[in-house]
């Protein structure tokens, strides 16, 4: 089985070491934006799946009078936003590894 850099650094510990090749890493403040946007998202939901009426006790009113509608709704666009935001960042994660591949003049070498 033919191995790449990028196969044989996974399985080393890549990033644990400081001269490794998440070092150069540079983030944007757009993954830090949308990783504290998914965690934030992720404690909505979870806080209103184990007390689903926080929200209504903590704004003091009651928008669906009790049938629960409400809390559903809360935990369903929580969960779409972490999942989105999640996917962002991943894909912010991502951008900024090939560029830093592509700085550095690492090719995986033509494999498919």
């Amino acid at each position: 089985m033919r191995r790449d850099a990028r196969s044989v650094g996974r399985f080393r510990g890549a990033g644990r070491n400081p001269s490794g090749p998440l070092a150069d890493r540079a983030l944007r403040w757009r993954f830090w934006a949308e990783a504290v946007a998914t965690f934030v998202a992720g404690v909505i939901a979870a806080v209103t799946f184990v007390a689903p009426d926080w929200a209504e006790e903590l704004f003091g009113v009651e928008p669906d009078q009790g049938i629960g509608s409400f809390e559903v709704g809360v935990t369903f666009v929580a969960v779409l936003i972490a999942v989105a935001c999640a996917l962002a960042a991943r894909h912010e994660w991502r951008w900024k590894g090939r560029l830093t591949q592509d700085q550095s003049g690492e090719t995986d070498g033509g494999a498919a």
